[in-house]
């Protein structure tokens, strides 16, 4: 076994502590950069390293972290469990907030950004991602990916880290062993769900943006009028739309909003109120707002090609 090694900022100056804790870090996980508002800044760190993966216990002030990606390749997993406290998570298109019992997946490769909640505390696993690629494949999940507490594997993981972040010297290879095999299970476990959720979720989707194209003109069209029409929860609707970063009423508008630009500038004979209707937006007030927020310009500016870049 690797051994419990313990960290701490508070005996060294108030001065010197972020500097203190960005070399600590940046020792535990290459690429990492911490910043803090308040001078008063304070953390610790609990190391535990098994056989092939690294636990931690990191406890801070509020801080950001900054991580840059360290290959080109997806060699390695650093999966945070937060215990306590909230983190804002953004890697690539993909924002999150992670709440106590949630688990976050980032990929050595990427590069993310985390902002940490004061009385933050929060469990770190590191290790080799072919660990789990050999019992479940390719792994097609983006960093970032944010695993909820709402599921009962999730809890399970951290409950699980939290026993083994407790453990002392006196634990043995074969049972580290034991424990580490079980971590492993668990989360191939939690991947694969998430791999199939998305996979239900990206074919839902699919389905949800063929009825909104050719419903586009339907005033009454709306998110539950999709669901509806698919046999679905309104829930699952606005799933599948956020596992593409969107919304089904943002893609709604924003499809009709196209819809009336094309036809302002095809038929300057109709009204604009008309196109704003034949497009299913029933306000023309409402329709000259989001036109201008979309494109820079009102709908008559537009008709007569005074457009911004946006178009």
């Amino acid at each position: 076994m690797g051994g419990v090694a313990h960290f701490s900022t508070r005996s060294e100056r108030p001065s010197e502590r972020l500097k203190i804790w960005n070399e600590l870090a940046n020792a535990n996980w290459k690429g990492v950069t911490v910043a803090a508002r308040s001078e008063n800044f304070e953390g610790s760190l609990t190391h535990v390293g098994l056989k092939d993966v690294h636990y931690a216990c990191v406890q801070s002030s509020q801080a950001y972290l900054v991580r840059t990606g360290q290959d080109h390749g997806r060699s390695r997993i650093t999966l945070h469990y937060q215990k306590r406290g909230t983190s804002c998570n953004r890697s690539g298109s993909l924002e999150s907030v992670q709440k106590a019992g949630d688990v976050a997946i980032f990929w050595s490769s990427d590069d993310y950004r985390i902002e940490l909640s004061d009385d933050n505390t929060m469990f770190v696993a590191d290790f080799e991602a072919c660990l789990i690629t050999d019992r479940s494949g390719e792994l097609a999940i983006p960093s970032g990916t944010c695993l909820s507490a709402r599921d009962r594997p999730t809890r399970l993981l951290g409950a699980l880290m939290d026993g083994l972040l407790s453990v002392d010297q006196t634990l043995d290879m074969d049972a580290a062993g034991i424990v580490e095999t079980s971590f492993i299970e668990l989360l191939a476990l939690l991947i694969d769900q998430r791999v199939a959720e998305s996979a239900g979720y990206a074919s839902l989707y699919r389905r949800s943006i063929d009825l909104i194209d050719d419903r586009l003109r339907d005033p009454e069209l709306r998110t539950g009028l999709v669901a509806a029409e698919l046999s679905v929860s309104e829930r699952a609707i606005q799933h599948a739309f956020a596992s593409k970063g969107e919304t089904p009423t943002g893609v709604i508008l924003g499809k009709r909003l196209d819809l009336a630009a094309q036809e302002l500038r095809r038929d300057r004979s109709r009204s604009i109120t008309d196109i704003a209707f034949n497009a299913g937006l029933s306000s023309s007030s409402y329709f000259s707002r989001c036109f201008r927020a979309r494109f820079g310009v009102t709908p008559r500016q537009y008709r007569y090609g005074r457009a911004t870049s946006r178009e």
